[in-house]
């Protein structure tokens, strides 16, 4: 009895000392499609209980993700949120408006009468007509016919007739625009009426003051309809070896809400709103017909396991959203029951298939949570278009060349190789690029860490081109095996009035079998390039590469040249095909060598 005495006396306490304000927002930690948003609020200068009202938080507001937070002298002891409705009183404007939809409907109702006249009108020389015409058909019988007479009242018919039809339709098109003004009228009256009848949005905040003077508490609260996506304007400078890099952020933001001179951040996390983790059930398993291993592939075991994976992670980032112990629970559930399977995948898949599968799975974190915290203050309004804000111009030095592959294309693009330097980590996003202050294309941007090279192209060069063509094949028996002996010859044209430094690629065939296929490179007439990612990634697959300086002015004659032979051996009985690039390993395996090369 005692507690429930000094709650009352406390609670009563927070009543007296009741504060309404609206505070100011000072923070936003903005992420892919929410935010968390801080108001400061200024406390008074007395001690004690304090009910604390922060009035007109937002339309997207998520209820249960308000909290506060206090400094030293300053305990918060509970926070609540609630919403009211609240009807304001009937305004000048809305007494206008239901004067002039009267008016309106009493112009529509004299309008309708004036149309009756009207009508009734031409009902009158309808029966006319009905007279006169039977009595001028007797007359003319008898030989008593007034002609005068007769065109007078005929011309008179029409004469009241055409004036009808005028009247007609004059109020006829006055009766639309009256019944078009009454809609108007009647939908801002509704409007008016919608915004007299608010839903107030509210946060109170119990807390205790324990020392004299100023404080501060801080509101915080999550809200919908907002985000942001990196946007990048690539732009190479090729004169001074720089690749000037602006890292911008595309923001959405319709909140309902003003964010004024604010502190911003910018996160690719999931915002954690939730304390408590996911418990561990018991892993349970049954004995049932079926092969003893029936995923062995690692193709099979790679996908279902990127799949279960991907599961999980969801799992996990629901957890962090979870608000109440229903959530909780079924995230919770869902990462359980994701585990269980990765576990049922270790226990009756190859060791080795497994392994696989593993390092060939995404990163558990699905890519890096980052935060850009900008140095400036920013302002975003509450607005449906697209916002920019940018989060850093960097300039890198970069490797500027052209590449040939004529075995694909006679076009020859440029490319450019820098390494990140910018102090952030790049995320994946568009790019505009240009070259030398001219717009190229758009590309999009991978995901780059500090410190990692990425390659980013710049367009084809139309005063260039490239050939590709075969100069001799020779196919001989040797023994058992056939071998084949090819001669081919590369051709590159630069129609630029200066060198251009260019690697030129090409490719032998190849095999994970080499008992079965010998593959060997001849003679060649210039060197394969000694690049490290090269020998190290490409080489070893068949990829030929050749790094050259091709003169100005090379054309026709002059171009530059390439010859290079190679030769297969095979078992005769057999023939050479090819394996089909719809495949899906050779697919996976050629988009992790693009990532490998640094390609973006």
């Amino acid at each position: 009895m005692r507690y429930m005495l000094l709650w009352i006396v406390s609670s009563a306490s927070l009543i007296a000392q009741g504060v309404e304000v609206e505070g100011t927002v000072t923070g936003v930690t903005l992420y892919r499609g929410q935010a968390m948003v801080t108001r400061s609020v200024e406390l008074p200068d007395s001690t004690g209980a304090l009910q604390l009202t922060v009035i007109g938080l937002p339309h997207g507001v998520l209820g249960d993700s308000v909290f506060a937070e206090a400094g030293d002298g300053v305990e918060v002891r509970a926070v609540r949120y609630r919403t009211r409705t609240v009807r304001e009183e009937a305004s000048d404007r809305a007494r206008s408006l239901d004067e002039e939809i009267q008016s309106t409907r009493d112009a529509l109702a004299s309008n309708e009468s004036s149309r009756g006249v009207v009508e009734k009108r031409v009902q009158y020389l309808d029966k006319l007509e009905g007279f006169v015409a039977p009595t001028a058909h007797g007359d003319l019988q008898k030989g008593a016919l007034d002609a005068e007479a007769l065109e007078r009242l005929v011309l008179f018919g029409f004469k009241q007739r055409e004036e009808a039809r005028e009247s007609l339709m004059t109020l006829q098109r006055e009766a639309r625009t009256l019944q078009e003004k009454l809609a108007l009228l009647q939908r801002q009256r509704a409007e008016l009426h919608q915004r007299s009848s608010n839903t107030v949005r509210e946060a109170v905040i119990f807390l205790e003051k324990r020392e004299p003077g100023q404080g501060v508490v801080s509101l915080n609260y999550m809200v919908k309809g907002c985000g942001w996506a990196p946007s990048y304007n690539l732009r190479a400078l090729k004169d001074s070896g720089k690749l000037r890099v602006e890292y911008n952020a595309l923001i959405q933001q319709t909140t309902g809400e003003d964010w004024e001179n604010v502190e911003l951040t910018l996160s690719t996390a999931t915002p954690a709103l939730s304390a408590a983790g996911p418990g561990l059930a018991p892993f349970s398993v049954a004995l049932g017909p079926g092969p003893r291993q029936p995923q062995t592939r690692g193709q099979s075991a790679a996908k279902a396991y990127a799949s279960i994976a991907q599961r999980q992670r969801d799992g996990n980032n629901g957890l962090l959203r979870a608000f109440n112990n229903a959530d909780n629970f079924e995230a919770a559930w869902s990462v359980n029951v994701a585990a269980n399977e990765l576990q049922t995948l270790e226990i009756i898949t190859g060791a080795e298939a497994f392994a696989d599968a593993v390092r060939s799975a995404p990163a558990a974190g699905a890519g890096p949570s980052l935060a850009y915290p900008l140095g400036a203050r920013v302002s975003l309004a509450n607005r449906a278009d697209t916002q920019m804000v940018r989060i850093v111009r960097a300039e890198l030095a970069s490797d500027f060349y052209h590449v040939a592959t004529p075995v694909l294309t006679h076009h020859i693009y440029r490319e450019g190789r820098a390494v990140n330097l910018s102090g952030y980590d790049l995320l994946a996003g568009s790019a505009s690029v240009y070259l030398d202050g001219r717009f190229v294309g758009r590309a999009e941007m991978s995901s780059v860490a500090q410190g990692e090279t990425f390659v980013i192209g710049l367009g084809a060069d139309p005063r260039m081109r490239a050939r590709r063509e075969m100069v001799s094949k020779k196919s001989v028996v040797q023994g058992g095996n056939r071998v084949i002996d090819i001669k081919m010859r590369l051709e590159v044209e630069n129609f630029h009035s200066e060198p251009i430094s260019l690697r030129l690629l090409d490719r032998l065939p190849h095999t994970d079998r080499d008992r079965d296929l010998r593959v060997a490179l001849g003679e060649t007439s210039e060197d394969l390039s000694k690049d490290g990612l090269y020998v190290r990634t490409d080489r070893p697959l068949g990829i030929l590469r050749w790094d050259l300086e091709v003169p100005a002015s090379a054309i026709q004659q002059s171009a530059k040249v390439v010859t290079y032979g190679y030769s297969l051996e095979f078992d005769r009985s057999l023939a050479l095909t090819s394996i089909g690039q719809e495949q899906g390993e050779l697919r996976e395996a050629f988009q992790q060598l693009l990532k490998e090369r640094g390609v973006r």
